[in-house]
Parts: structure tokens; C-alpha cells; sequence
């Protein structure tokens, strides 16, 4: 005879098949997958967790309001742009690249090597515009112009501009915890850990988002695991 209840075995089943699906998920960085194991062992294993139905557990686990919130922040589902650090211009070449009496070889290397072709500047560039895909939102490629090329930066920007505005862009982040959790109530903590965040128009949870070119096939309904309040 089962030393389980049937509750109990239904509880100790939903946990290791969601435990199974988080440690099978590859797209979740290691914070995230934390934050779920600690979900879903608050909400199906602990010991406790007939007597509350609050984040308490949670926050003793993981260390506190300061943790918990980083960890639901980095998971909001949002999009975030190519980091511009700086680049080579591309507008085109004055002229022809020499290298000045005492310039290492190294450099004049590194400098003939951006400018191949001998057309593109490849100077350090100070401007970026970014190049949005029509379909997706996101940026497709950054230009990048030195201040010799600043009208040419402006003429590029207004050329992609008469294109009309992209579309919302498809998040590339987060997302992960609105496959796994009821999501009415991820979003309440997303907006708690990031006041500002604003569900994107593709939804808040990543098994949902689109793949341009890619017919995303069903998913195989699953049980949503409801996680607790966020009070004390």
C-alpha cells in the first residue's frame, strides 16, 4: 500500500515531470532555472505547503525580496536591441588607405583588412541607425558612420524610415517562467520586479512567440503549476 495519498502521488508526479521539462529546457539561463526548481518544490514538494499560500518559502530559499526580484526580472519577456559599442563606418572611402610614416604594421593590417574592397571608409564610427526587419520587428543590421559621414547617417535613417515603422518586435528574451507557471500570475510578478515592463504584443510566454519562416507546431497541452501570492 502507497504511503502517499492520492493528492499527494498526483503532487509527486506533476513535480518530477515539471522538474524533468525545466532541466530539459535549453534555453533557460541558470538563474531562471532556479527560480522555477524553487517554484515548483515550494508549490508541490514542500513540506509546508499546505499551511501558506505565499512567496514566504520562496524568499527564505533564494535569500530574500532582492534575489527573488532579480531573478523575475531577468526573466521578463521583453526585446532587447544588438548592444552598439561602436563599429567601422560604412560610408564610402575619400581615398585610398596609406599608412602614415611610423604606423605599426599590425594597424595598417587591422585597417586594410575593414577596408578590403578599398570603397568602404572604416574609420571609427560615433553614429549608429539601426535596419529593422519588416516581419520580425527586430534589428536587422546597424550602420555605423564616422563624423565625416554624419549627412550620410541622416539620409540613411530617412531612407529606412520611408519603409513605414516595423512591426512590434518579436522578444528575443525571457518569457520562460510562462511556460511552466500560470501566467496570469507570472505576469503579476514580472510587473512587481520591473514596475515598468509592459507585456509585449506577442505575449508573455517564449513557446508562444513566432519564428518567421517556421510553422510552430501545437503545443501538447500541459497542466500550469499555480505558484503563491507575493505576500509576507
Amino acid at each position: 500500500m502507497s504511503r502517499y495519498s492520492a493528492g499527494e502521488m498526483g503532487d509527486l508526479m506533476h513535480y518530477d515531470d515539471i522538474v524533468a521539462r525545466i532541466y530539459a529546457d535549453k534555453r533557460m539561463p541558470s538563474g531562471t532555472r532556479e527560480l522555477a526548481l524553487v517554484l515548483a518544490w515550494t508549490a508541490l514538494r514542500d513540506p509546508g505547503r499546505h499551511d501558506t499560500t505565499n512567496m514566504a518559502p520562496v524568499r527564505r530559499i533564494l535569500g530574500g525580496d532582492d534575489r527573488l526580484r532579480q531573478l523575475f526580472a531577468e526573466d521578463c519577456p521583453r526585446y532587447e536591441h544588438p548592444r552598439a559599442w561602436g563599429g567601422a563606418c560604412d560610408g564610402p572611402r575619400l581615398r585610398a588607405y596609406k599608412p602614415r610614416p611610423g604606423t605599426s604594421e599590425h594597424y595598417s593590417a587591422h585597417v586594410e583588412q575593414r577596408t578590403a574592397d578599398n570603397t568602404r571608409c572604416g574609420s571609427n564610427a560615433s553614429e549608429h541607425v539601426h535596419e529593422y526587419d519588416m516581419t520580425t520587428g527586430q534589428v536587422s543590421r546597424t550602420w555605423w558612420f564616422c563624423s565625416r559621414h554624419k549627412a550620410l547617417a541622416v539620409q540613411t535613417q530617412e531612407r529606412i524610415a520611408a519603409r513605414g515603422a516595423p512591426p512590434p518586435a518579436i522578444p528575443n528574451c525571457g518569457g520562460l517562467l510562462a511556460c511552466y507557471f500560470e501566467r496570469a500570475q507570472v505576469q503579476d510578478r514580472y510587473q512587481w520586479a520591473r514596475p515598468w515592463w509592459k507585456p509585449p504584443y506577442h505575449g508573455i510566454c517564449a513557446d508562444d512567440w513566432p519564428l518567421p519562416g517556421v510553422e510552430v507546431a501545437p503545443q501538447r497541452p500541459r497542466l500550469a503549476l499555480i505558484i503563491g501570492g507575493l505576500e509576507a
